[in-house]
């Protein structure tokens, strides 16, 4: 099973989503993936990283297929739920929406706290 189904399934599962809304989602990565196939480029991705400064080691390592986060990205439910804190280092969500939806590349956040370091970037 494709591991984006998979992470839809997850978030009706665990109740972050509804059914309706899972099944929006596995229809629209269905659309994505068959203009993917037709198409010369390769799949991106959305990865976050957050670090710890003290011991330079990675506190957590999210990477999210492009196509998934845009539509998972645009349902009033998610938004509502995500809050983009850690330690102290507030993240501007709805620019990083914004971004992700006019097609931005590259890197988009890199914050640096006296404890923490987040590094989001599609690549």
């Amino acid at each position: 099973m494709n591991e984006e189904i998979k992470t839809i399934l997850k978030m009706v599962e665990s109740g972050k989503i509804t059914a309706e809304e899972g099944e929006k989602l596995i229809t629209s990565i269905d659309n994505k993936n068959v203009k993917t196939i037709s198409t010369p480029t390769g799949k991106k991705f959305l990865k976050i990283e957050v670090y710890s400064n003290d011991e330079e080691k990675t506190k957590v390592k999210v990477n999210i297929p492009l196509n998934l986060a845009k539509a998972v990205l645009k349902m009033e439910s998610v938004k509502n739920q995500i809050n983009v804190n850690a330690d102290g280092i507030d993240i501007d969500f709805n620019e990083i929406i914004s971004l992700i939806e006019s097609d931005a590349d590259g890197e988009l956040v890199n914050v640096e706290s006296d404890t923490t370091k987040v590094r989001i970037w599609i690549e």
